[in-house]
């Protein structure tokens, strides 16, 4: 099942304990209904029964999802996925998209051997990121830069944003 977010209406400065958004939701390109959270901590709002159920039915056929956290004992935790999940992944993979096509356009992205971290430089005016474009070596050379996200694939850029900045 192919489940995707369009139209998304994302409110930041009413999000308080979760986003506050609307979107409409897509199962396998076709409009399945729309999807909505007030941002206050309580759950998504949907549309549709039917929605809701189907995304129900697709999360139970999903492994659960290994937490990056341990608990007090020191072991794994688990999530059972539920449809909140679901589009709340989906909604977060939009979110840091459009933070990487925004921060992107106005900065260099950078990595440098041995680090774990991307760096960004300060911002650049159109016509600065147009010189940096056509030297791309020399720019790379100047920031001892193993990678420099800008100069990249946009997805592969995309890919390395999401590990590093997370």
């Amino acid at each position: 099942m192919n489940i995707t977010l369009k139209n998304i209406k994302y409110s930041a400065f009413a999000s308080e304990e979760t986003h506050c958004f609307q979107a409409s939701v897509y199962i396998d390109g076709k409009k399945a209904g729309l999807v909505s959270n007030a941002g206050h901590g309580g759950s998504n709002s949907y549309q549709s029964n039917d929605l809701y159920q189907r995304l129900d039915d697709y999360a139970k056929t999903l492994p659960k999802h290994k937490c990056d956290f341990k608990d007090a004992k020191g072991n794994d935790v688990y999530l059972d996925i539920n449809p909140d999940f679901l589009i709340s992944d989906l909604l977060n993979d939009y979110l840091v998209e459009q933070d990487f096509k925004k921060t992107i356009s106005k900065r260099l992205l950078y990595t440098v051997k041995g680090s774990e971290f991307l760096y960004q430089s300060n911002v650049v005016s159109k016509d600065q990121m147009q010189r940096y474009m056509a030297n791309q070596q020399e720019v790379k050379s100047k920031l001892d830069a193993e990678q420099v996200l800008n100069f990249m694939d946009a997805a592969q850029a995309l890919e390395i944003f999401k590990k590093r900045a997370g």
